[in-house]
């Protein structure tokens, strides 16, 4: 009951804000099947080629998905693909 009254006071939990935090995903998601990695790799990957951010750290509850975090460093995004990844990012105005 305490954790759904916290998720009913965050404004990125609801409405509009929400809907549209969920819209970026779902087009996130096509870009990862586009290139054919999961989704968590392509955020982690991207969050890499950032050169405003340091180290990323990962959370992860599983071995498994311990080791689809590592598999993410085993490759690199192309410009193209952080361009549209960016894109999105800033027509959803997350950025």
């Amino acid at each position: 009951m305490i954790h759904q009254t916290i998720e009913l006071k965050n404004p990125k939990l609801n409405g509009e804000r929400f809907l549209n935090y969920f819209n970026c995903v779902e087009e996130l998601k096509e870009i990862a099947q586009e290139i054919g990695k999961p989704l968590s790799q392509v955020a982690i990957n991207w969050l890499i080629a950032q050169k405003e951010v340091g180290p990323v750290i990962c959370g992860a509850q599983t071995p498994q998905q311990i080791e689809e975090n590592v598999r993410s460093t085993t490759w690199e995004l192309e410009e193209k693909t952080i361009k549209k990844i960016e894109m999105v990012l800033n027509k959803k105005n997350i950025c």
